[in-house]
């Protein structure tokens, strides 16, 4: 079997933990960081907090650093092709001539993507020019 720790050994951890704990925590609140204002390079987190970044401005005063937002660019819209009235007319006479729907829907898209036909013969026929 799979023998449990006892429960003080967990109570142990945690007092050593909160220990160290509040004994960093103290020491940082008795001796406070001091405001480098000379050294721009400093490895320190001081002035970091959660959501916040900061940037020196000549080593005097920190200012918010704040990017302006930029607008994303709209994709160009392709033209809808089935809203044609003869689109779906095209598509089902490709499947009833044995073609699959993935296979008619592909085929009449690029028939109506480079000329659109002016009726389901000329556009049967357009289809077995490319064949």
């Amino acid at each position: 079997m799979n023998p449990q720790p006892d429960p003080y050994q967990g109570t142990i951890v945690l007092v050593i933990f909160l220990s160290i704990f509040f004994y960093y925590y103290f020491k940082a609140y008795k001796n406070p960081p001091v405001n480098q204002t000379s050294d721009k390079n400093d490895d320190t987190w001081d002035y970091f907090a959660h959501g916040d970044v900061y940037y020196y401005d000549d080593g005097l005063q920190m200012i918010p650093a704040i990017d302006k937002p930029v607008a994303k660019q709209k994709p160009k819209q392709k033209p809808k092709i089935d809203s044609h009235p003869l689109y779906n007319d095209c598509k089902d006479a490709l499947v009833a001539l044995g073609y699959n729907k993935t296979q008619s829907k592909k085929v009449t898209n690029s028939i109506f993507l480079s000329s659109p036909p002016e009726s389901v013969q000329g556009f049967l026929g357009q289809v077995f020019k490319k064949d």
